[in-house]
C-alpha cells in the first residue's frame, strides 16, 4: 500500500513538474518551391526575406516540412571580394604538321600583351618530346624566345585530354610559332592554346528596392545631411551615389546610423568616404545594419552638391539545405526570441557541392497567431492546460481514494 502511495505521488509530481512548452511565434509563412529530386539545393534570399527577419543574422529563419519538423540549413554569402580565374584562349593562325619532322604552330597574341607562358590542351599521351618558341610582329621575321623545352607526362587518368603549362621569358610579340619535334613520335592532337587570367572582383551584390532619399543643405555650419530611410532594417554593404555638382569637387563624407533606446535618438559614425568630380562616388561598407542613415557631407566654403539618387546594395546570401521530393517545405520567419539555430550540418560544409541548383519561396503570408500560437511547437500531449488540469483532477482522486482505504484498513486492524 505504502509502495502505491508513493507511486502516486510520483506520477502526479512527474505531471505538475512537466513543461509547458510555449511555442515561439513566427509573424511570416510561405511555401518554398516544389522539390523535383532528392539533394541540396540554394534558396536564395531575396529583399523579401531578409526585410521580414528580426534579426541581423538572420537566425530566426526556419525551414520545416508538413510535419513541422525543422530541417537544418546553412546560410552562405557571397565574399567582400573574391580571385576570379578564366582560361584566355589564343587563335591558332596556322598548324603545319611534317611527317617524321615536326609540327609548327602560330599563334597569335593580337593584343600584344605581355604573357610568359602558354597552356596547351592535347589528347592524352605519354610522350616525351621537345620543342622550341620564338616570337614576330609580322609572321616574316623570327626571334628566338626559348628552345629544348621539354614537353612530357601530357595524360590525365580523369579525363581525356590535359594540359601543359609551357614557360618562357617575358614578352609580349603578337605572333608566336611553336615547334615541336615529332621526329621520334607521331604529332600530338593540340586542341588549344592559351593561359589563365585572375583578377580580383567584388562579390555578387543584390540591389535594395527604392527607399526614402532626403537632401537639406544647411548654409550655417556648411554641411550637407542626406537622410536615407528604409522603412525596415537591412543589412547594406555598398552605396552607390549619383551626383550633380560642379566640374570639380572633392567633399569628404561621414555616414551614422541613427539607432534609438527607449525615447532616445542617438547617431553612431559607421565609415568615413569621399566623394569626388572624377570617382566612382561609390562606397564598399562593413557590415552595416539597420533603418535609418544619415550621409554629412562637408562642404567647407563650396556650393553643396545635389544627391539625385541613391542606390543600395546587400551581399548576396542563401539558404543551404537537403531536401526530399515526397515532402512539402515552408519558410518561417520573424522570431525576436528565435536563437541561433545550431545544426550538425555546419561540420560539414566543405563535403556541399559548390553548383547548386536554385529554388525559391513563394509569396509570405502572416501567420495566424488567434488559430496556432506557431506553425513550429512541440507535439507533446500535454501541450494544453485542459490535459494538464483534468491529469492534476485524476492524481488527486486517485492519492484520496488511496488515502480512503488505507484509513480503513488500519481501522480494521485495530478492531481485530
Amino acid at each position: 500500500m505504502i509502495k502505491l502511495i508513493v507511486k502516486s505521488f510520483l506520477f502526479g509530481a512527474v505531471v505538475c513538474c512537466s513543461p509547458v512548452v510555449i511555442a515561439q511565434t513566427y509573424q511570416w509563412s510561405s511555401a518554398i518551391d516544389t522539390i523535383r529530386e532528392e539533394g541540396f539545393y540554394k534558396l536564395l534570399l531575396t529583399q523579401d526575406i531578409s526585410s521580414k527577419s528580426c534579426k541581423e543574422d538572420l537566425s530566426d529563419i526556419r525551414i520545416v516540412n508538413d510535419k513541422n519538423n525543422e530541417i537544418p540549413y546553412l546560410i552562405k554569402k557571397e565574399p567582400g571580394m573574391y580571385d576570379k580565374k578564366w582560361f584566355k584562349e589564343y587563335p591558332i593562325v596556322s598548324k603545319q604538321i611534317v611527317p617524321n619532322k615536326h609540327t609548327s604552330l602560330v599563334i597569335h597574341n593580337p593584343l600584344k600583351n605581355s604573357i610568359s607562358n602558354f597552356s596547351m590542351v592535347v589528347k592524352n599521351n605519354d610522350a616525351y618530346k621537345f620543342s622550341s618558341l620564338s616570337g614576330s610582329d609580322d609572321k616574316i621575321n623570327w626571334y628566338f624566345i626559348t628552345a629544348d623545352y621539354p614537353l612530357s607526362q601530357m595524360y590525365d587518368a580523369a579525363n581525356v585530354a590535359t594540359e601543359k603549362i609551357i614557360y618562357f621569358p617575358l614578352s609580349n610579340y603578337e605572333f608566336y610559332k611553336l615547334d615541336i619535334n615529332d621526329s621520334a613520335t607521331a604529332p600530338l592532337n593540340v586542341l588549344k592554346i592559351g593561359n589563365y587570367k585572375s583578377t580580383v572582383e567584388p562579390g555578387e551584390l543584390t540591389l535594395i528596392k527604392p527607399f526614402r532619399v532626403d537632401q537639406k543643405d544647411s548654409l550655417n555650419n556648411k554641411k550637407t545631411y542626406v537622410t536615407l530611410d528604409f522603412g525596415v532594417a537591412y543589412q547594406i554593404n555598398k552605396l552607390k551615389l549619383f551626383i550633380d555638382g560642379p566640374k570639380f569637387y572633392k567633399r569628404e563624407v561621414v555616414l551614422y546610423s541613427i539607432d534609438s533606446m527607449g525615447k532616445e535618438t542617438y547617431w553612431n559614425e559607421r565609415s568615413t568616404f569621399y566623394i569626388s568630380s572624377n570617382g566612382e562616388n561609390a562606397a564598399s561598407l562593413p557590415s552595416l545594419y539597420g533603418t535609418r542613415f544619415v550621409m554629412v557631407v562637408d562642404n567647407d566654403d563650396n556650393q553643396p552638391v545635389h544627391f539625385q539618387s541613391v542606390e543600395a546594395y546587400q551581399r548576396t546570401r542563401y539558404l543551404v539545405a537537403s531536401l526530399n521530393n515526397a515532402e512539402v517545405y515552408h519558410l518561417l520567419i520573424g522570431n525576436k526570441k528565435a536563437p541561433l539555430p545550431q545544426y550538425d550540418l555546419s561540420f560539414f560544409a566543405d563535403s556541399i557541392p559548390v553548383l547548386l541548383p536554385e529554388i525559391h519561396a513563394n509569396l509570405f503570408s502572416r501567420v495566424d497567431t488567434k488559430k496556432s500560437n506557431a506553425l513550429l511547437e512541440d507535439n507533446s500531449w500535454f501541450k494544453s492546460k485542459v490535459w494538464i488540469w483534468a491529469i492534476l483532477a485524476i492524481v488527486v482522486s486517485l492519492l484520496i481514494y488511496v488515502s480512503y482505504k488505507m484509513i480503513g484498513e488500519m481501522g480494521k486492524k485495530e478492531k481485530e
